[in-house]
């Protein structure tokens, strides 16, 4: 093969990467999208219930003494205001609340 080949397949091969890129995301779009994702309030009750668990487990290993409570708070506040939005979002989906 002489440099004029290799030349032409690695142009060959730049436009069919290009052709494809902008081929596959104007398929795709196309497409109608028939899968959807159903989320039940007790979908929204379990993940607040788990969140509730992480946030227990970092107030558990809040020490006042030790250097790293401040983090520990933080995350447990993160946690606790995370598992709150999703006990509303629950109740607003029509569940009983949860206590």
């Amino acid at each position: 093969m002489n440099r004029f080949t290799h030349t032409l397949i690695k142009a060959g091969s730049i436009a069919t990467l290009a052709m494809g890129s902008y081929a596959l995301p104007a398929v795709a779009l196309a497409a109608p999208p028939n899968n959807t994702v159903a989320i039940t309030a007790a979908d929204l009750q379990a993940k607040a219930d788990h969140y509730a668990k992480m946030e227990a487990d970092y107030r558990a290993r809040m020490r006042v003494d030790e250097k790293h409570s401040i983090q520990m708070f933080t995350l447990a506040n993160y946690w606790y205001h995370k598992a709150q939005n999703l006990r509303m979002a629950a109740l607003d989906t029509g569940a009983a609340p949860r206590l």
